[in-house]
Order: structure tokens, then C-alpha cells, then sequence
């Protein structure tokens, strides 16, 4: 059977050198009819030139602005669909793969039954033999993943392995699917946009799968600027809310809502108690209102609480998209 042509659309915005590295792994690719298109959000940091020069057979597509995760990456798959490929792949920037990662995607996808969407198993760039991604499930609160953070790869998971949805790092489907599903969502910009659109397809009856055999590394929170970064609580405020009310029940929906609203508050307000030094009582009340105000002050000062906040503020605004200058440049 001659292999099929597949898209790899790789997403960068002022990622130079992790986009370089990730082009290079590609370059080692198997699949003997992987095209790679670099679609880049409006970069400033000289990204396009240095791409032109080391890898002069990559399409690039140029959008004049950044417009996120969401919105880059359908002009990726837009261009994907008009040209043709039989598959589509989305990649971060801030991943380098293995050889055969792709031909073993295309493999299991060719053996399934129908159209589905599936992933590499994802490892820690900095601890190569860390898993960081082998699928997720719904527990009703939040997700959990099948193999969290502190389990290593010791821990084989035998054939294709199903779970709730992909990330985004890295997703392998066919166009069938993006014809029949629709592109991502550009009201999430950035953060479950690919978990919506997971779910979306579910409905379509189209399931996602874990392929163990395939890998790649993932730098993990580049985009985001690390795991604390105001922006990653930004968008997971308000986002993890959109997506809760386009896909959950109800009842289901105002848990989880309650559940954002008391975990927020854990981060604002502090437990209550009144200062035991020996004072009187109403000199012990004001201290005590006195300190906790300075706590919940200090508390409110953290960019990344504020930004928390913020996006649970524009979640019930109704404001949608990019975040604010102040998130984005925090």
C-alpha cells in the first residue's frame, strides 16, 4: 500500500530556536510523505528568515498577528485540506519526535475501524524517560491523567490505550475528521481549545486513542512561559468554564463551576481565626481583620492569582480570545 501524505503543521510565535530544533527532528521522519508547514503567528524575533535558511523545504504560512493556538493552527489545517493530505497532524514548536513516531500513528490509524483521533506518547523533554502525557479522563471535578507526572515510563501501556481527548502538543487525524468535525474554536485562543474539540468530536461518535509505541519530548509550558505563568491561569480560568458549559450536563456544569469559584477562593481569602495574644477582645478583633486584609492584599498582588481572577471575570463578560495586554505581557 503506498504510504499517505500527511501534513505536519507546526504552530510558532517568537519561538526560533525551539522551532529550528523541532524542524530538524522532523527531518529524521520515516514516513517517506510527510510534508512539514510552518505556520508562524506574526513572529518579531527574525523565526521565518531562520526557517527559509536551514529548512528551504518547509511551506510557511504567515499570519500577521498572533492569533493563538486556535486560530494559527486553522489556517495550518485550512491550507492542509485545500492541498489535499490524506492526514493532519498538529505539533508544538517545543517538541522533538522520533523517527518513526509518524509511520506508527499512520499505521494504527490505517488499522482502526473508522475515523479517530490519536497521539505519541508525550515525554518530558528535560527527563527523556518521564512520561508527561498517556491520556486523560473526566472524574467529574477535573481531569485526571492515566499516568500522571509521577509515574515513569516502567509503566507500559500494551496496543492503542482510548482516553477522553488529546492534547494539543500533538495530534494525528485524517481530514474526514476536520471535514466532518470543524476546525478548533477560536473564542478559547490559547488552553482546551483541543480538549473542546475532542469532546466535539465524541459526539460524532469519532474517539481519541494513545499510540504507546509512538514517541516525542515535549519541553512542557514554553508557550505559556512555565507552569506559573499568569497566562496558563488566565486562559485555564476562563476557558476550562467555556468548555464546561458546551460539553457537560447541567447539573454537572454548576459543580464544576462551584468547584473553579471554591478553589479560587482558597487562593484569595485565607481561613478565619482570631488572634490569641493576651488583649482584649476588641483590640484582638481589629488585629485580626487587620491581618487577615493584609493577607488577602498580598494574596490579590500574586500576577498569577489576579490573572486567575481575570479570566473567571471575562468567562461570565463573555469576553472571549486573546487575553489583555497586561496577562499577555505579565
Amino acid at each position: 500500500m503506498d504510504a499517505a501524505q500527511v501534513a505536519v503543521i507546526v504552530l510558532n510565535w517568537n519561538g526560533k530556536q525551539d522551532t529550528l530544533e523541532c524542524l530538524a527532528s522532523l527531518e529524521a521522519v520515516t514516513h517517506p510523505r510527510c510534508r512539514v508547514i510552518m505556520v508562524d503567528n506574526g513572529s518579531s524575533d527574525g523565526s521565518v528568515e531562520a526557517v527559509q535558511e536551514a529548512f528551504p523545504q518547509t511551506i510557511i504560512l504567515r499570519n500577521g498577528r498572533n492569533l493563538g493556538y486556535a486560530g494559527g493552527n486553522n489556517v495550518g489545517i485550512r491550507y492542509a485540506l485545500a492541498q489535499g493530505y490524506e492526514y493532519i497532524t498538529i505539533l508544538n514548536n517545543d517538541t522533538l519526535v522520533s523517527p518513526d513516531f509518524l509511520h506508527i500513528l499512520v499505521e494504527h490509524y490505517r488499522r482502526l475501524p473508522g475515523p479517530a483521533v490519536l497521539s505519541p506518547m508525550i515525554y518530558y523533554h528535560a527527563d527523556p524517560a518521564r512520561i508527561w502525557y498517556a491520556g486523560a479522563e473526566w472524574t467529574g471535578w477535573g481531569f485526571r491523567r492515566l499516568l500522571n507526572k509521577e509515574e515513569d515510563s516502567s509503566k507500559k501501556l500494551n496496543g492503542l490505550t482510548p482516553t477522553d481527548f488529546t492534547v494539543g502538543c500533538c495530534l494525528l487525524t485524517s481530514r474526514e475528521v476536520f471535514r466532518k468535525v470543524g476546525y478548533f474554536d477560536e473564542r478559547f485562543f490559547l488552553c482546551f481549545e483541543e480538549i473542546e474539540w475532542c469532546f466535539r468530536a465524541r459526539r460524532s461518535g469519532i474517539y481519541s486513542y494513545i499510540a504507546p509505541q509512538a514517541k516525542i519530548w515535549h519541553k512542557v509550558s514554553v508557550s505559556f512561559g512555565g507552569d506559573r505563568s499568569p497566562l496558563l491561569y488566565y486562559f485555564n480560568s476562563r476557558n476550562s468554564l467555556l468548555w464546561a458549559e458546551m460539553h457537560l450536563p447541567r447539573e454537572e456544569y454548576i459543580r464544576f463551576l462551584g468547584y473553579r469559584l471554591r478553589s479560587l477562593k482558597k487562593s484569595i481569602v485565607p481561613p478565619w481565626h482570631l488572634l490569641e495574644n493576651g488583649a482584649p477582645l476588641p483590640k484582638r478583633l481589629f488585629w485580626s481583620c487587620r491581618t487577615y486584609a493584609k493577607t488577602v492584599k498580598r494574596n490579590l498582588s500574586k500576577p498569577a492569582v489576579r490573572a486567575e481572577l481575570l479570566g473567571l471575570v471575562h468567562y461570565f463578560c463573555r469576553r472571549f480570545g486573546s487575553a489583555p495586554s497586561s496577562v499577555m505581557n505579565s
